[in-house]
């Protein structure tokens, strides 16, 4: 635990994760390393189940701190039914930070991107490498429900596909 305090980037409950996930594949009893066919590993495998959201009433002050404190530079807004509205990218935001006024005028949903890419749990390795290929500059895929496209239930890391499929070679 001590090594995870002094790695910023990753919160304690992401740390444990990959040192299970490590520990796994050392031993050799990783789900993924059991396969060699990036169309057999489902996005479910590698998908990351702890996301950090914005409510879509969240005011500036909240998203700036929030995204300040993140690891992510890109957070899914949800409504208060816990639906996938959109995203909020650093990016996006970045030249609205100095704007004083913007303070109390705006909120989350004034503030989102309904421009993301999604997977769902049962769609391959294979399916999101293709989307990394045809996307590069896009660092996440939302995971979203089968079902239910508005269902946020997990988000991948470009590096995490990218690890996975080296795992494979």
């Amino acid at each position: 635990m001590n090594l995870l305090s002094q790695r910023s980037p990753v919160g304690y409950s992401e740390g444990v994760h990959q040192i299970i996930i490590h520990v796994k594949n050392t031993l050799g009893i990783s789900a993924i390393s059991a396969e060699k066919n990036p169309s057999s590993i489902r996005i479910g495998h590698i998908m990351r189940q702890n996301v950090e959201v914005l409510s879509n009433k969240a005011l500036f002050n909240e998203v700036l701190k929030t995204l300040g404190h993140s690891r992510y530079d890109s957070l899914p807004v949800v409504n208060d039914q816990n639906e996938l509205v959109g995203v909020i990218k650093y990016a996006d935001i970045a030249d609205a930070l100095y704007d004083p006024i913007l303070r109390n005028l705006v909120v989350a949903d004034d503030m989102t991107t309904q421009r993301y890419l999604t997977l769902t749990p049962e769609d391959t390795l294979e399916r999101a490498m293709a989307s990394l290929k045809d996307h590069p500059n896009d660092k996440y895929r939302f995971v979203v429900d089968k079902d239910n496209s508005k269902k946020l239930v997990g988000v991948v890391r470009h590096n995490d596909l990218l690890s996975a499929q080296m795992r494979l070679l």
